[in-house]
């Protein structure tokens, strides 16, 4: 996994060579920065030491804002999909 992989509109994740793989997040905001004026992205990144269990925490962490219990499963439902199209990509 050398490019980094969209997992859905916020998130990305790729393999580093010094600490496993980073978990990314990215989002626009509605602030605008004082110093430039333009709408301001809001980032973080989490070390993993696998990539399972950094889409252990991808899954943790997409599905937060769920609304409700069928909610959630939609979108571990989603997240499985995207797995396996991780898997076969990294076949």
């Amino acid at each position: 996994m050398k490019n980094s992989i969209k997992l859905d509109n916020n998130f990305s994740i790729s393999q580093q060579v010094t600490h496993g793989v980073t978990l990314r997040y990215s989002i626009l905001t509605d602030r605008i920065s004082e110093k430039t004026g333009k709408l301001v992205t809001q980032k973080d990144q989490w070390y993993y030491p696998t990539l399972k269990t950094a889409l252990k925490a991808y899954l943790d962490k997409a599905t937060v804002p769920a609304q409700d219990v069928v909610d959630i499963l939609k979108r571990i439902g989603e997240v499985e999909i995207k797995i396996d199209n991780i898997c076969e990509k990294l076949k």
